[in-house]
């Protein structure tokens, strides 16, 4: 069973600290768990790629028949015509299954890192009435690291050394707009909250002429 996971440093037991490591989430997790995962995703990905080097060799062996096919054809005298047939009939073999690694890659990438990059975003304050627009942003400066860990990238889209917290600190204070108010809830307190004390310091200067001319009486 593992053991159980903290949000900061701070909230991990003193005693139990050392024993503790921050993920690319963000999370502090036992050491210990956090090697057993480590190395569960790197036998997975060890046996994906065992797949995918089973996957071309078939496609490489296929392909080759099928150009056999066609070179004896062209031998036997075959036309132009019916050659021409029998490669849009192996295209027409093969378009269905890219189609298919196409939508599995998408769907492996959507659920590897833009739904932990929404829920990481949600988690530092972004709105959720703006997570689509914020998304825009977020997500070309994020990618996949090592054994799918989460990297954060710049605005030139190089790869940082910033964690989840950092980089969303550093988006807070760039684009605020994405972000609830703090002091407030939901769209728009920011907003009201800039306009109260605009108000207030345009009053005050006029607040002071009124008090030193009843003092004059």
């Amino acid at each position: 069973m593992p053991l159980p996971t903290f949000a900061t440093e701070a909230d991990i037991p003193e005693a139990f600290r050392p024993e503790y490591v921050q993920g690319a989430d963000g999370q502090w997790r036992c050491k210990a768990d956090d090697e057993i995962e480590v190395e569960r995703k790197k036998r997975q990905d060890l046996l994906n790629e065992k797949k995918d080097e089973e996957r071309k060799r078939k496609e490489a062996e296929q392909k080759l028949a099928d150009a056999q096919r066609i070179a004896e054809a062209k031998a036997k005298g075959v036309s132009e015509e019916e050659l021409q047939r029998i490669r849009a009939d192996l295209a027409a073999q093969y378009t269905p299954v890219e189609q298919e690694n196409s939508t599995l890659k998408s769907e492996l990438r959507k659920l590897k890192l833009t739904d932990r990059v929404r829920a990481l975003a949600l988690k530092a304050g972004v709105m959720a009435d703006r997570i689509d627009d914020a998304m825009l942003v977020i997500e070309p400066r994020t990618d996949l690291g090592d054994v799918d860990g989460l990297v954060f990238k710049n605005e030139k889209g190089e790869v940082t050394a910033q964690s989840a917290d950092q980089f969303f600190a550093d988006l807070k204070n760039a684009k605020p707009y994405f972000f609830a108010f703090e002091g407030g809830s939901g769209s728009g307190s920011s907003g009201s909250s800039r306009t109260t004390t605009t108000t207030t310091t345009a009053a005050a200067p006029d607040a002071r002429k009124r008090a030193a001319v009843l003092g004059a009486f």
